[in-house]
């Protein structure tokens, strides 16, 4: 009886640095999961950049390249405008350009991966709601630059 107490002391015991072996593996393939994830979406660059629309009754061009500037677009229009992403930084990158100030309401915000050593140009479009007033709309976007390693 003494002999089969032993027997099953030592099973439980096992079965509990097992699971505690299986909980540490868990815990360690976690933790360099989200330092793996931490560290990919670390910012290498951060520019803001203005951004003009006008609404207007009729179409017209703002070929300034200072800014984001959409020209005129009628109510329920749209105008699209590039940004030129040279990628220098000697790996991957991923871009977000994020409307701000008030432009949230005509830009969504656009994501793209940009290879090392490639330049992309990324388009950004601007919607005038229907219901837009007449008038000169003006605010910023950021050009957030992160380092991307997830791959497909």
């Amino acid at each position: 009886m003494g002999k089969d107490r032993l027997e099953k002391g030592k099973t439980i015991y096992l079965k509990f640095l097992f699971s505690l072996a299986l909980f540490i593996i868990a815990l360690l393939v976690f933790i360099f999961s989200s330092l793996q994830m931490i560290n990919s979406s670390r910012i290498l660059e951060e520019r803001e950049m203005g951004a003009y629309l006008i609404v207007s009754d009729h179409y017209g061009f703002d070929l300034g390249n200072d800014s984001l500037r959409f020209g005129m677009i009628s109510p329920g229009g749209s105008s699209t405008r590039g940004v030129i992403i040279d990628n220098g930084y000697g790996q991957d990158i991923k871009v977000e350009i994020i409307p701000k100030q008030g432009m949230e309401r005509f830009i969504d915000p656009v994501e793209s991966v940009v290879p090392e050593g490639q330049t992309k140009k990324i388009g950004v479009s601007a919607y005038a709601p229907l219901d837009t007033s007449y008038g000169n709309y003006t605010g910023n976007v950021s050009v957030i630059i992160k380092r991307y390693i997830w791959k497909n």
